[in-house]
């Protein structure tokens, strides 16, 4: 039996994103290793995060919370661990998004340490960070390189690009592709009742940003003849400037959006159930996912798993994703992100293909017991050494 002890702010105060990945992670780890103790180390919960428990069982055994509701509760997350870790005789520490604890050095020989790394975007792309938050997230990842005894990427381009940038750490380094939900991996029916189920339409998920690109999407969409458009469907945040910049553009072009929290009664999916994003998967046309740049990409996963065909990026972790079952277009260039939604749109032989083989692609590529099968490889190696 292992004491494993986890950075868990994410997975208690994050709901989307790197909070998606820490709770995929660690109830992968419970479901199939149930014989280790899990520590969880986060600062205090407010009511709301408890929500994120709903299924989830953070709080019964064999997972162990530990909430720091003290005012310095940040800073110990960052700078003071030792205590903590020692007091519960944890044999190793894994950061999952980034970082360690900088006074890891202190236990250097009785905590083994392990840190995730999600991207290093704020290294290639600045100008999409505040300058501030820019500069904290390189001194952490800097340091936290240094201090983990093994570097673990969550694709082969983040990898490439910790060996453009730290290349003093390639021993240290390797790749475990990120899992999806395990409600991904379950056969459902293929009836729907959302909305939009009869009519085509195409689907965007994703934080709504200046990275992610939705605006190529829309003036893609734009490009087509106005009887020949189908409706988007739009996944995502739309609260910071590029999100309302992206209402407004869709409202100039005069395009069908639905938005997704809504934003308006005229543009808004209305539904008294909870929104199931896979079977909007399930009846989309197609996702559109032109990112500039992603560590990992998980809608695209995500709807690989759930057979719906991708259109998306084929520079960056994208197309890693995707392999030869997707269709790969320049993120800058929306003339390209037209013609492969045409061509998509017009050969249900090329839709069907992309369904099945993309399907068996990702269930083989991302299946959640093979790969917490290599962490705790990992974990178990870090004892051998």
């Amino acid at each position: 039996m292992l004491r494993l002890g986890f950075d868990a702010k994410r997975a208690f105060h994050n709901r989307t994103g790197l909070g998606n990945y820490a709770r995929t992670f660690l109830r992968n780890l419970v479901d199939f290793y149930p014989e280790n103790e899990y520590h969880l180390f986060t600062p205090g919960l407010k009511p709301h995060a408890n929500q994120l428990l709903s299924d989830n069982p953070f709080f019964s055994k064999p997972f162990h919370c530990h909430q720091d509701k003290s005012f310095l509760a940040s800073w110990n997350r960052s700078f003071r661990m030792q205590g903590p870790l020692l007091a519960n005789k944890i044999q190793l520490y894994h950061g999952l998004s980034n970082e360690v604890p900088m006074d890891l050095e202190r236990l250097r020989g009785s905590v083994r340490s392990v840190v995730t790394v999600h991207d290093l975007i704020f290294l290639d792309l600045p100008s999409t960070y505040p300058l501030i938050d820019h500069w904290v997230y390189r001194f952490k990842t800097r340091r936290s390189l240094a201090l983990a005894d093994r570097i673990v990427a969550i694709s082969e381009s983040t990898r490439r690009q910790l060996l453009r940038y730290f290349p003093e750490h390639a021993h240290k380094i390797q790749v475990i592709l990120q899992p999806c939900s395990p409600s991904y991996y379950k056969d459902l029916p293929t009836a729907s009742s959302h909305p939009l189920a009869e009519r085509p339409y195409w689907l965007s998920v994703g934080t709504v940003e200046k990275r992610k690109n939705l605006e190529s999407v829309l003036h893609a969409l734009h490009l087509a003849q106005p009887d020949k458009r189908l409706p988007l469907v739009v996944f995502g945040n739309t609260e910071q400037p590029y999100g309302k910049h992206c209402i407004q553009l869709a409202a100039i072009l005069g395009l069908e959006v639905y938005w997704n929290p809504p934003k308006s009664p005229t543009t808004a999916i209305h539904s008294s159930e909870k929104v199931d994003l896979i079977d909007w998967y399930r009846h989309a046309q197609g996702l559109l996912y032109p990112s500039h740049m992603e560590g990992f990409g998980l809608p695209v996963a995500e709807a690989m798993l759930s057979r719906c065909p991708v259109i998306t990026t084929r520079s960056s972790s994208m197309a890693e994703i995707c392999g030869p079952n997707g269709l790969l277009v320049d993120s800058t260039l929306p003339g390209e992100l037209h013609a492969a939604m045409t061509s998509l749109h017009n050969d249900p032989a090329l839709s069907a293909t992309l369904r099945q083989e993309g399907y068996l692609r990702a269930k083989s590529l991302i299946d959640p017991r093979m790969l917490t099968a290599q962490w705790m490889n990992l974990y178990q190696d870090l004892f051998t050494q």
